[in-house]
């Protein structure tokens, strides 16, 4: 288990293993004023008869008040093994940002472990990606415009739901947060999932056809609240004009009446919810919604 500490240091327990001591990353500088404020533990690879590969290693991403997100080895805490900075995306300025900083609020992982969304402090979401499992280089994917449909608020969270099955791993579906309380469901398109490699992401399908038009279909589990304003772009019949499928789209969104902290999807598999969002606010309630999955 992993935790991101107030102190800039992400710390690691080994649960039920007394012989492994725990071991201490740094993601802030000794003489930096830096809060780590998440980690995520990078899916491993699978080997060709579906079980996980010998040869993986165990890879963790931290983000912090920096404005950093680091790649580390869990065997080699010492140094990270890739540094990436919000702050100076394209590698085009020098000047730090003041005013509403790029700080991150947010990583998550896709389910094959070839992207790496961060949610950031100025409204935007970072999509990361590494070429291979061999060099582990954090590299910019996609910025998505998220001051459009978030109206510039920070960014809260953001998880990849994983609603298909395990067979086909689909990294295309994507949620977001707004600490407006905007809660996104998006399509990232084939331009910006990576196809083929140590993890193929299944984009053969367009993941249009997995939900009804939610208007009349989303339901909000718990009653107490009034029925949340929801917006749709889906229709019954799934796109089939190859560019509309290679850049991100918004499926539908919910408007959420608190500010969201946390977020999680259950699988298809869950016999009693299944494909829930389940959402923490700043309320003393978990909310969850149904997601009107065909």
């Amino acid at each position: 288990i992993a935790t991101a500490n107030d102190d800039g240091q992400v710390k690691l327990a080994f649960m039920g293993d007394e012989t492994t001591k725990s071991r201490t990353m740094q993601h802030g500088g000794d003489d930096e004023m830096t809060m780590t404020t998440c980690a995520v533990f990078r899916p491993p690879s699978f080997g060709e008869n579906g079980k996980v590969s010998q040869q993986s290693n165990v890879e963790l991403a931290s983000g912090g008040t920096d404005c950093f997100i680091k790649l580390w080895d869990v065997s080699r805490p010492g140094k990270p093994i890739s540094s990436y900075s919000t702050q100076n995306p394209n590698n085009n300025t020098t000047t730090n940002q003041m005013c509403n900083p790029p700080i991150i609020h947010s990583l998550s992982w896709s389910p094959s472990g070839n992207i790496l969304s961060a949610g950031l402090g100025n409204g935007q979401i970072h999509l990361l990606s590494t070429p291979n499992k061999k060099t582990s280089k954090l590299m910019l994917q996609k910025i998505l415009n998220e001051d459009m449909e978030h109206y510039g608020s920070a960014i809260a969270c953001t998880i990849f739901p994983n609603l298909r099955s395990e067979q086909k791993i689909e990294d295309r579906l994507f949620v977001t947060a707004g600490n407006n309380g905007k809660i996104l469901i998006w399509d990232l398109g084939t331009s910006v999932v990576v196809v083929g490699g140590d993890n193929d992401c299944g984009v053969e399908d367009d993941p249009c056809t997995l939900f009804f038009p939610p208007n009349d279909n989303l339901q909000k589990q718990n009653e107490t609240t009034e029925t949340e304003e929801i917006t749709s772009t889906l229709s019954n019949t799934s796109i089939k004009n190859d560019d509309d499928q290679q850049q991100p789209k918004v499926l539908f969104g919910i408007s959420h009446p608190h500010k969201p902290n946390w977020m999680v999807c259950s699988s298809i598999y869950d016999v009693d919810m299944s494909n829930t969002l389940f959402v923490c606010d700043t309320s003393c309630e978990i909310s969850a919604y149904t997601l009107p999955c065909r």
